[in-house]
């Protein structure tokens, strides 16, 4: 059977409705994060900075004019931003808005004055508007409406596929256990002393084989899940997932696969309004945190996700700014420009940080943005912009046929970069290792002719 190469045109009439739906939408996210913004304040300067007052975290008075400059540029994305979210890479586009620039936004005024934080602001747009513009340009290969969903969301998997990643996941699981000496813990009580420890004791193939049960297990086993709702695919992952947390502490091995699970649930709804709701995530977890300060007098949400994923990035990418805007950039002599240049600094950039503005041992990294701009100042932060676009742009094109796989891919990816330097990211991040599965999916769908990515029928369900 062939199928057509674009979905029939709408009529006027139904793409002006469409449109003035698109408008009210953006509207009314902007209006939930302008209500998230305040209520993060509050709750920043009451609880979070007087409990990490340590890691210098300080509540500034309130400036009118400066909370109108840092409210305004919060929102601003909202005019080019996805919400519709037509292709996989949409969706890694949101996670650097979530957890890379809206915390930078609410965070600038308590860590910048006014003009360092305006420029860090605009830098900040431009960047994320450059993204967010080149990864729809080139190449064109692929029309805006391929990944409309329902579309080719799930292709059905051949059973070998299926085996070899299972085997994969009880492999990398048996490792993972036997670091964790075969006990598997979710005590959060010494989170750090334990990282600390895994640090010092992993070699680096075997951080490299722990990347991969960090990215390429918890993006495999929720898309073979869904594909074939058995619930075998999670119980392989939710194991991994435990022991790397039991060996290094590491949260976001527990938090990644729940997230992607919510994000591959939210994918596969018909009505694409739906998948807006992610741009809810701030609003959603501060009244959860709210909530619980008020009825249970527990600071679990406040503590492990609020301060985790909104406040700590925020203010990494502000001392990151401060502290590269008067000191020489690295030009990547801590890494993979060492075997040709002297190193500038006697330090990795990240314990640099770590060292000048919190302790000693702490290991500071950023996202990407903020990661190439020590390295490169201001050309650094737009050029990043184009490579990751550049990424996000093959993964679109790899992922025809398969676009929940592309979702996940770069939902994790998208997180991943708000928090790691873009060319760390590739082997102990794992990029590299979900551009291969990408790259093996899509090859086995070309010979099993799965690779077209809009077809009209309905949403595919299990698999063959």
């Amino acid at each position: 059977m062939s199928f057509p190469k674009h979905p029939p045109r709408r009529p006027r009439k139904a793409r002006h409705r469409r449109a003035l739906t698109g408008v009210v939408l953006r509207m009314a996210i902007g209006t939930a994060l302008i209500g998230a913004y305040f209520l993060f304040d509050l709750l920043y300067c009451l609880r979070i900075a007087p409990a990490n007052a340590y890691l210098g975290f300080v509540c500034r008075p309130a400036n009118g004019y400066f909370s109108l400059l840092s409210l305004s540029f919060a929102v601003m994305p909202m005019a080019f931003l996805p919400v519709r979210f037509q292709r996989p890479s949409d969706w890694a586009v949101a996670m650097l808005y979530l957890f890379s620039y809206y915390p930078t936004a609410l965070m600038v005024r308590h860590v910048l004055d006014e003009t360092a934080a305006f420029a860090l602001l605009f830098l900040l747009l431009v960047s994320l508007a450059v993204l967010t513009s080149v990864r729809l340009l080139y190449p064109r290969a692929v029309p805006l409406r391929s990944f409309r969903l329902p579309s080719y969301l799930i292709a059905p998997e051949k059973r070998t596929t299926r085996v070899a990643f299972l085997v994969l996941a009880v492999v990398l699981a048996l490792l993972y256990m036997w670091q964790a000496g075969f006990r598997l813990s979710i005590d959060l009580a010494n989170i750090y002393e334990r990282r600390l420890a895994a640090r010092a004791s992993t070699g680096r193939v075997l951080g490299y084989m722990i990347s991969i049960g960090r990215s390429v297990l918890p993006v495999v086993m929720l898309y073979l899940f869904f594909a074939t709702r058995r619930t075998v695919y999670l119980l392989l992952l939710a194991v991994p997932s435990l022991a790397i947390f039991s060996y290094d502490g590491t949260k976001t091995a527990l938090l990644i696969p729940l997230f992607l699970g919510g994000v591959g649930y939210l994918a596969q709804g018909r009505n694409s309004l739906r998948r807006s709701l992610i741009y809810l995530i701030p609003l959603g977890a501060l009244v959860g945190a709210a909530l619980e300060e008020a009825f249970w007098s527990s600071g679990i949400l406040r503590t492990y996700f609020v301060r985790r994923m909104f406040a700590v990035p925020g203010f990494l990418n502000g001392v990151y700014f401060d502290f590269f805007s008067t000191y020489p950039k690295v030009l990547l002599t801590d890494s993979i420009a060492r075997a040709f240049l002297p190193p500038v600094y006697p330090v990795p950039t990240t314990f640099l940080i770590g060292s000048t503005y919190f302790l000693e041992t702490t290991n500071a990294n950023t996202g990407i943005w903020m990661g190439w701009f020590a390295h490169f100042g201001v050309p650094g932060t737009l050029m990043v912009s184009v490579l990751a676009a550049l990424v996000l742009r093959a993964i679109d094109l790899l992922a025809q046929g398969r676009a929940l796989l592309g979702i996940l891919s770069c939902t994790y990816i998208g997180i991943l970069w708000s928090e790691q330097m873009f060319h760390t990211s590739f082997l102990s991040g794992g990029v590299f290792y979900l551009l291969v599965v990408l790259l093996y999916f899509h090859h086995r769908g070309q010979r099993s002719g799965r690779t077209h990515p809009y077809r009209p029928e309905q949403l595919l369900q299990g698999a063959s």
